[in-house]
């Protein structure tokens, strides 16, 4: 298996194409907040790897990492906790409007794709809302 989720501490361990390794925790000095939905986002980003998604770098999943600090730290902020299954389209429309990087919703967006594409866990609506257009489509926007 090319990634897989890591569960103490919460995080990845990737075999990328050139046969590097890579092994990174959610949280470095902060508790993950959220450690279920947490895991969940990082399970679909596992399946991204190569060979059979387009993740073949550090870089690459670290770009993933960050977008599931941001959103999980937003929640908290916002006062929600929950499961993936418990989100909302007002709620991922209300997160993306804030200004959120293209690339991490984007990497959002395909991290959902890939868990429901295993469990079936979004209401049909949200998965409707996942597989739509982007918000935001330029890097403009906030540092989240």
């Amino acid at each position: 298996m090319p990634a897989a989720v890591t569960l103490d501490p919460l995080g990845v361990h990737c075999t990328f194409s050139d046969g590097s390794e890579y092994c990174r925790p959610l949280r470095v000095l902060r508790p993950v907040k959220l450690p279920r939905l947490a895991r969940t986002l990082l399970e679909g980003a596992t399946d991204l790897v190569h060979p059979h998604g387009h993740i073949d770098s550090a870089r690459g999943i670290d770009l993933y990492l960050t977008a599931v600090h941001g959103f999980t730290d937003w929640l908290v902020e916002f006062g929600l906790a929950g499961r993936v299954s418990d989100l909302s389209r007002e709620l991922l429309a209300r997160y993306w409007r804030q200004g959120v990087r293209s690339s991490q919703e984007s990497a959002l967006r395909a991290m959902l794709r890939c868990a429901d594409d295993q469990d079936q866990i979004l209401a049909p609506d949200v998965r409707a809302f996942v597989d739509g257009r982007l918000f935001n489509t330029g890097e403009l926007y906030g540092s989240h």
